[in-house]
């Protein structure tokens, strides 16, 4: 991937020193791609975190029970859809 933007940050020296020692321990070619996967990586958990949600199967059954008996939903539901909104949540 040929890189197209730039992200220029000022980090302690102590941190900068163990993030070149962990690139060369991992074998990274260069500080820079040692840095980029890691943003990678830490950016894709976050998202993924943010974006999904596990339920086991107890709970997903449950789930959908509730759903298929209200055909209104209630006021609980009706607020959490609100707050949903209000967050930004989708």
């Amino acid at each position: 991937m040929t890189a197209t933007a730039r992200l220029d940050m000022r980090i302690d020296p102590q941190l900068r020193s163990d993030v070149e020692r962990a690139a060369s321990l991992m074998g990274a070619r260069s500080l820079s791609e040692f840095v980029t996967q890691a943003l990678r990586e830490k950016t894709q958990a976050v998202l993924q975190m943010h974006t999904r949600m596990v339920l086991s199967d107890q709970m997903f059954d449950d789930f959908f029970t509730a759903c298929e008996q209200d055909a209104e939903p209630g006021q609980g539901l009706r607020d959490a859809a609100r707050l949903a909104d209000e967050s930004g949540i989708r």
